[in-house]
């Protein structure tokens, strides 16, 4: 019998690494994963990289979002 099993890298701390059986159950379990799939973050980096716009990551900002008064 063939198992395909789907590996999961995170591009930014590039410790976790984990492997999944679909393509589905990553982003599932917080994952944050490209539409090509070749760039993909963990639960714990995914929030600085969502929603990012064209400027890209902002490193000094802690992942939380302004509020505007």
């Amino acid at each position: 019998m063939i198992r395909k099993v789907y590996f999961y890298g995170c591009d930014d701390c590039k410790v976790v690494v984990r492997e999944y059986p679909d393509k589905s159950a990553p982003k599932n379990l917080g994952w944050a994963v490209a539409h090509d799939g070749k760039t993909c973050y963990c639960p714990a980096c995914a929030l600085r990289h969502r929603s990012t716009g064209c400027k890209g990551v902002k490193s000094n900002q802690s992942g939380q979002q302004i509020k505007i008064v």
